[in-house]
């Protein structure tokens, strides 16, 4: 797989109105949002725990993101600016992402929010 050079790619929020499960991260690694995938960086252990976890009825990875709306379990960050290291976040990036994440949350009203 190509990756771009898109200073500016992010991951898209994969959010519905009747939400189970909203993971929230903190931000996208620069490797996941040059691929296109939530923790899509070889080793991540995410998708492996939630595959292994009960809540889906089979084994997904990175390229099944989307499709866990399906499952009525969605996917958003505090902030959206992908980095090596979230120690690259100003505290500014943070106040307002967690501006933005309040009104998501109220919006698609999740059963369950969990930090990732």
């Amino acid at each position: 797989m190509r990756l771009t050079e898109s200073p500016d790619k992010t991951l898209p929020d994969y959010l519905a109105s009747d939400l189970k499960l909203l993971f929230i991260g903190i931000n996208p690694g620069s490797y996941s949002a040059q691929v296109g995938h939530y923790y899509a960086r070889p080793g991540n252990l995410f998708w492996w725990a939630l595959s292994n976890s009960g809540l889906l009825p089979k084994a997904m990875g990175p390229e099944n993101d989307a499709e866990l709306l399906q499952f009525k379990i969605g996917l958003t960050d505090v902030v959206k600016r992908p980095t090596n290291s979230s120690g690259e976040l100003t505290q500014e990036e943070y106040d307002v992402g967690a501006k933005r994440l309040v009104k998501l949350i109220e919006q698609s009203q999740p059963q369950v929010a969990c930090f990732v």
